[in-house]
């Protein structure tokens, strides 16, 4: 799709919509529910910038397979970054040393998630730009022209009901 709307909330997950009418609910490293599934690879895991505590960003991370137990200094373009899960591991999180920004997201699935150096959008800071990619190449890059606070998102907008009455995608 050329629109997709990432709606994040730190409590309650991620909602994505595209310009073709498809909803998904993302929450906790997985897609909880869809109105496409097997839901498409270009869908971002986001989780890794919004989890609300220590308590929870442990949670998430096990979660994704990633030992956080392991930690180790690699190069991540021309910044130092500490590897969660190690360098060798299946799974990794790799995050500025100065910053301690997400920079890079290793899924067990083979895909990455780079997300571009942050921006100030509206108060908050947000990657401009998202890049996925499986073991065969790029898959999407998504790239973000607005990012700001939603203050009207309740938990009944991260439930099934919102995924079932997404709208019909406009005809061809």
């Amino acid at each position: 799709p050329e629109r997709v709307v990432l709606e994040l909330h730190p409590k309650l997950g991620c909602r994505v919509s595209d310009g073709r009418g498809a909803r998904w609910l993302l929450r906790d490293g997985r897609v909880q529910a869809g109105t496409q599934l097997p839901a498409p690879p270009w869908l971002p895991e986001l989780d890794v910038l919004i989890a609300p505590d220590t308590a929870g960003l442990t949670r998430l991370l096990g979660e994704l397979g990633i030992d956080v137990a392991t930690n180790e200094l690699g190069r991540c373009g021309n910044q130092d970054c500490f590897v969660l899960g190690g360098r060798s591991g299946a799974a990794q999180l790799w995050i500025d040393k100065d910053s301690f920004e997400v920079v890079e997201l290793r899924l067990s699935d083979g895909r990455r998630i780079e997300f571009a150096e942050p921006r100030a959008w509206s108060g908050a800071r947000f990657p401009g730009e998202i890049r996925i990619h499986d073991e065969w190449g790029k898959i999407a890059t998504l790239s973000v022209e607005a990012a700001g606070p939603a203050t009207d998102l309740r938990a009944e907008d991260f439930s099934r009901r919102w995924v079932d009455v997404a709208p019909t995608a406009p005809a061809p």
